[in-house]
């Protein structure tokens, strides 16, 4: 059950015209979830089912959020070459 308070979880909902916003986000308890579970900054995100499927965004906050099911996730290496 989501909660009013707590860890951000990005949606394929939050992915729009190719950022991450957390404006509308639901959030949850921290429950240490592994990093692959997880977006940091300048993460790609990836919608994989629905009609938004293959839609991107960049997480660009520098606070903890989970990934719900069906977002991808791409970890940048190389932060220069994200866009």
């Amino acid at each position: 059950m989501f909660k009013d308070i707590g860890i951000p979880v990005i949606r394929i909902s939050d992915v729009v015209e190719s950022e991450v916003s957390l404006r509308n986000c639901v959030r949850y308890e921290d429950i240490g979830l592994p990093d692959a579970f997880c977006a940091s900054r300048e993460d790609v995100l990836i919608a994989m089912s629905g009609a938004t499927t293959g839609k991107i965004g960049i997480y660009t906050e520098n606070k903890l959020a989970y990934i719900n099911q069906r977002v991808g996730k791409f970890c940048v290496n190389d932060n220069r070459k994200i866009h």
